[in-house]
């Protein structure tokens, strides 16, 4: 249901031209930002739950995934270390869908990886998915570190999936529940 609905903050967040918190605070930080969707979340008797974002695919030499500004806050990944840490503190579950990422990504590999993400830039014709490979192979086509194909969608989502799944966390005992009842 709509929780949120036009109760201030969504209007809010629709007004913004990208990022409705400010580096500087003045407009609120990420952490009071993501406490006021679980404050609302509760007020409405709903159970908030947090999940990470998913690793951008942007690898260090080594074969890890970088950090760095614009990989969700640079600084040792400052915006996932921030989910975490409210999380914790409001005592709301946190899916770290992040964590599962890098692990998958590194496993996929620099070389690999862009069979899993968007092409932002080249002539892209044919059909989905027997001319994907063929269109990526074109050295004008560029892909992308941040969104996933149907491929990277499917791997994301049953990640996802998997993170409910195995969670010891009594509040998402109604989530399982809801998710092995409509599991095929």
């Amino acid at each position: 249901r709509d929780v949120l609905g036009s109760r201030g903050l969504g209007d809010v967040y629709k007004r913004q031209t990208y990022y409705p918190y400010s580096k500087d605070a003045s407009m609120g930080s990420y952490k009071w930002f993501i406490k006021q969707f679980i404050d609302m979340a509760r007020k409405h008797d709903a159970s908030p739950v947090l999940v990470t974002a998913p690793a951008r695919t942007f690898f260090n030499d080594d074969g890890t995934i970088m950090d760095a500004p614009g990989c969700h806050g640079g600084n040792n990944f400052s915006y996932i270390r921030a989910m975490r840490q409210i999380g914790e503190e409001t005592g709301t579950p946190v899916l770290d869908l992040f964590s599962y990422s890098v692990e998958l990504f590194e496993k996929i590999g620099h070389d690999n990886i862009h069979r899993y993400t968007s092409i932002k830039k080249g002539i892209n014709k044919g059909k989905w998915p027997d001319d994907f490979l063929k269109e990526l192979a074109k050295p004008e086509t560029v892909s992308e570190n941040t969104h996933f194909n149907k491929d990277g969608a499917m791997l994301i989502t049953k990640g996802l999936v998997e993170l409910i799944l195995k969670s010891k966390n009594p509040q998402l005992c109604e989530l399982q529940s809801a998710l092995l009842h409509n599991m095929v």
